[in-house]
């Protein structure tokens, strides 16, 4: 098994500025995930798992596609 792993071509490393937006989308995403579900929570007068799981998957992807390219080219 390690000499297969040490076989396989190496991938290229990750631009700064893609790891960047990345890395920014994301946090902006979960930010913005954890502000909505703290609302819904304080609104509802509990936590729904279900609805709080919901908001993380479309947030963190929405942070990347649209936060994620300004905090890339920000320097």
């Amino acid at each position: 098994m390690s000499v297969l792993a040490l076989n396989l071509p190496r991938l290229p490393a990750m631009p700064p500025a893609l790891r960047r937006g990345l890395l920014g989308g994301a946090a902006w995403g979960l930010a913005l995930a954890t502000g909505l579900i703290v609302v819904e929570a304080v609104q509802c007068g509990a936590l729904c798992v279900p609805d709080a799981l919901a908001t993380l998957a479309v947030a963190i992807p929405a942070g990347i596609v649209t936060m994620g390219p300004l905090v890339a080219l920000a320097r």
